[in-house]
């Protein structure tokens, strides 16, 4: 609650404040943006566009609130968001931390968008920023740092939510007893599981 699932759900409703009624495209479905997609839902946005290159986390994605998904792997990313918002996403929270998301993230904005970004590309991996797409878009860039909230009073809010069925970030759970911390780490990195936990007396 206190990082991944906070800086999602912090950046939907704290810093872009996600209105009913307008849609939110995001980029990972990893714990940071299934938080993402669980807060645009509970704010009534809509459509909720969720993009991942591993199709369990798509269908988790629609599970929990996305209304459309697309599989990274099947290519020009923005063509297909913009075949679901023909203007381009109100709102766009980029999680991934790879460079071709950030291109394609910035690629998918519409007029007046706001855009969040809660990582930078890893590995090395050079990115040609070209400020042509949000200029073009008058976008607003928030940058996010644990999405912006206090956590004294942000963690107890989203608590209160998932205990009234509306924030089920039970779903993105998968308990393994600890002697199965290799089988966990490695589900982790393969994207089969969202956020594993090893439990002491399992």
């Amino acid at each position: 609650m206190g990082c991944g699932i906070q800086t999602g759900a912090g950046a939907v409703l704290n810093a872009m404040k996600v209105a009913r009624g307008k849609s939110v495209v995001v980029f990972g479905a990893g714990a940071v943006g299934l938080a993402g997609v669980m807060a645009a839902a509970l704010v009534g946005a809509a459509p909720i566009v969720a993009i991942d290159i591993v199709p369990s986390r798509l269908s988790l994605a629609r599970q929990v609130g996305a209304t459309d998904t697309i599989d990274a792997r099947a290519g020009d990313v923005p063509a297909k968001v913009r075949a679901v918002l023909p203007r381009g996403g109100d709102y766009v929270l980029e999680t991934t931390a790879d460079a071709q998301a950030f291109a394609d993230a910035f690629a998918s904005l519409a007029m007046g968008a706001a855009i969040a970004l809660v990582t930078v590309p890893h590995r090395g991996q050079p990115f040609p920023f070209a400020p042509r797409p949000i200029v073009a878009a008058a976008a607003t860039v928030h940058g996010i740092i644990e999405g912006q909230a206090v956590p004294e009073l942000f963690i107890p809010e989203m608590i209160a939510h998932y205990r009234r069925g509306r924030f089920p970030i039970d779903r993105l759970v998968r308990y393994f007893p600890f002697a199965d911390i290799n089988r966990a780490v490695a589900d982790s990195h393969s994207g089969a599981t969202v956020k594993p936990i090893l439990r002491m007396d399992g």
